[in-house]
């Protein structure tokens, strides 16, 4: 049994040697058997990148000598392969040597000992006027996908020094000259690195189920209508090891979605993904900076221009809008791959590198906790990584709805246009009182030319007597102070086109925007008003139609009557406590019933709302399609209507045929 190892063993040393003569033999194309691990140390040049991409372009030279008898090359490309009539050519001038030629090239006259010429496939050949092929041996390998040609020369007996000269060149079959580096030594230091970040901002922007699924997986919405999302972004950046910066206004209702769909503890394990908080004029400013790289479509096109920008003032940035950006499609391990390829880039690890470019700004992981601005309010963690029970005192409630309005319309990456912002942000009023009446019970009875309001200590109501619809309402219950009623663009700043608004309408510009609860976009009469101790009446002469909101005693019911001579088609929008949405696991909290005359939605453990109606009703919310949410969005799948409503809305609509009457009761669940 000995002898047979023994024997064995040496057969396959013999074939190990054998093998390795022929890895080292003149001409042979594959590198040899010892692997080659480029570092920054080897770098020499990195040359000038034109302003139109070619592959014939050189934008790196890396060298290395493992022995003295032994170098080896590496020649970064843009990407693509050579044209079959190019050829790149590295000529070495040995200091201790007369030229023995000269390469004369479109007025360069470039002298040279030793020169491997490589064509674009096919055998390579080395030149020198000393030795003959037989007396030296070189290896080439070509990978053209990652724009890379690495080759080897082992010359036996020859040293070569430090101080040995190199160039590279690309050329024609025609002697043409396409591109040359500048000379460089051996051993020559690097170099400077250029700085570098992946930064993006815009990176999840839902007030909809749909706009949450589209911007984590997404079927066409990328910029080229690839699939496109931030699950693409963060697995790439998992895998390669790059980091990978966010930078967004703070905005609670992106982050919530995330929570919402479930990825949230997802994300918060990814330990290479931090974001930026600041307000918006320093985003402004930071997002406007010239030195970003955007716009590129493949990986030669990023890398040609962090050549072509790579003596711009430090840091580069990479990324910009992350709706509009490449990363965030399934190629984006590629384009992190080029960024970590790149040996001449220093990659910045440290998320207070970005402390200067937002002054009002702090950087910490995602999903960590609240700016300082709202710790406060005794509210839970973003998402609430951590599980803290959630105690909302009535003013800490409706401050937290004051913000999330403020934040919902400060995000400059949505195309609302200022002046309906600003209308939009009037409703900050209404929660204004709310919060003053929340703290201190006070009792009410105004209108005026506008609106109406009624307050006791059991609810605040609000009526727009323009269309006649119940802008928000408030109740009090033994667990304190809800939101029952409210506009979508509480939540939503758009949810039309940009270029559906219609300006002139003023609150209603948006068409898909609803202003409140009873509301008909077709109603746009100018109601008179009566206003009791428990109901506020609206008239139109001249129609004849008559809108009634009463409470009853106990005011924990709300009755609506319409009297009209024609159809109505009314839209309820129920906005039930939102700031429920900054507790963890806040979407199993939300509940729905419907059968029969009636549907409820509700809060456990916090508040319910249960309507019953004379008309045909029809009720969807946003929950209607959350077990849909678990798998990638189907651009063919037939999602519920209640897929692009904003959360946490729920909706009624309620046709009315001249005549109905509506009930909605508050009660604890």
């Amino acid at each position: 049994m000995a002898k047979k190892l023994s024997l064995f063993f040496w057969i396959v040393t013999i074939m190990g040697i054998l093998a390795l003569i022929r890895e080292i033999k003149p001409g042979n194309q594959r590198p040899p058997v010892s692997s080659f691990r480029w570092k920054y140390e080897h770098l020499r040049i990195l040359d000038e990148a034109f302003e139109e991409l070619d592959s014939q372009d050189l934008l790196a030279v890396y060298a290395r000598q493992p022995d003295s008898h032994q170098l080896v090359f590496r020649i970064d490309l843009p990407g693509g392969e050579l044209p079959d009539d190019s050829s790149i050519q590295i000529v070495i001038d040995h200091p201790l040597k007369n030229p023995q030629a000269h390469l004369e090239m479109a007025g360069f006259s470039i002298p040279w000992d030793y020169k491997l010429t490589i064509p674009s496939s096919g055998p390579a050949f080395l030149s020198s006027a000393g030795l003959s092929d037989s007396q030296s041996s070189y290896w080439v390998s070509r990978n053209y996908h990652t724009g890379q040609i690495q080759a080897g020369i082992l010359i036996p007996n020859e040293l070569f020094p430090g101080n040995a000269r190199v160039q590279a060149g690309v050329f024609s079959t025609l002697g043409e000259l396409s591109d040359l580096s500048d000379a460089f030594y051996l051993e020559a230091s690097p170099p400077p690195k250029v700085k570098a970040m992946p930064v993006l901002w815009n990176l999840f922007p839902a007030a909809t189920p749909a706009q949450a699924l589209r911007s984590w997986d997404g079927a066409h919405s990328g910029r080229d209508s690839e699939r496109h999302g931030l699950r693409y972004l963060l697995q790439a950046a998992a895998d390669s090891g790059v980091r990978v910066f966010g930078f967004q206004p703070w905005g609670f209702r992106d982050v919530a979605m995330m929570g919402y769909m479930g990825v949230d503890d997802a994300i918060g394990d990814y330990k290479v993904f931090d974001v930026l908080f600041c307000s918006g004029s320093g985003y402004t400013q930071y997002k406007d900076d010239t030195n970003w790289i955007t716009d590129f479509s493949n990986s030669a096109e990023l890398k040609h221009l962090l050549f072509s920008k790579k003596n711009n003032r430090s840091p580069l940035f990479i990324g910009g809008d992350f709706q509009n950006s490449k990363l965030g499609s399934p190629d984006t391990k590629d384009y992190l791959k080029v960024l970590k390829d790149q040996l001449w880039l220093d990659l910045i690890l440290d998320k207070r590198a970005l402390k200067d470019i937002c002054a009002s700004g702090t950087t910490f992981p995602l999903l960590p906790s609240y700016p300082s601005g709202l710790s406060s309010m005794q509210l839970l963690d973003i998402l609430a990584i951590r599980n803290i029970p959630f105690a909302v005192n009535p003013k800490s409630a409706l401050a937290a709805a004051r913000q999330q309005l403020r934040l919902t319309h400060s995000n400059p990456d949505e195309p609302v246009p200022v002046e309906l912002r600003t209308l939009y942000l009037q409703f900050d009023e209404t929660l204004s009182l709310a919060e003053q009446w929340a703290e201190r019970p006070f009792e009410l009875r105004s209108c005026s030319e506008t609106d109406c309001v009624l307050a006791s200590p059991q609810y605040l109501a609000f009526v727009n007597k323009q269309g006649g619809y119940l802008s928000a309402l408030f109740i009090r219950l033994p667990n304190g102070v809800h939101q029952v009623i409210g506009p979508t663009y509480q939540v939503a700043a758009l949810r039309s086109d940009s270029l559906s608004l219609n300006l002139d309408r003023g609150i209603r510009a948006d068409p898909m925007q609803t202003p409140g609860a009873f509301y008909s976009p077709s109603d746009q009469t100018s109601y008179q008003s009566v206003i009791d101790a428990q109901q506020i009446i609206l008239f139109d002469p001249a129609s004849g139609t008559r809108r009634i909101y009463a409470f009853d005693q106990s005011a924990s019911r709300l009755q609506f009557s319409l009297d009209a001579n024609a159809e109505f088609n009314l839209t309820i929008p129920l906005i039930l406590d939102p700031w429920i949405m900054l507790q963890k696991g806040w979407g199993d909290l939300y509940f729905r019933t419907a059968s029969g005359d009636s549907a409820t939605w509700g809060v456990l453990q916090d508040a319910a709302i249960e309507i019953k109606t004379t008309g045909a009703w029809r009720f969807i919310t946003f929950l209607d399609s959350r077990e849909l949410l678990k798998f990638p969005e189907d651009p063919n799948y037939p999602y519920p209507e209640g897929h692009y409503l904003p959360a946490p809305l729920a909706q009624l609509n309620v046709a009315c045929p001249g005549k109905c009457t509506i009930s909605m009761t508050f009660r604890m669940p």
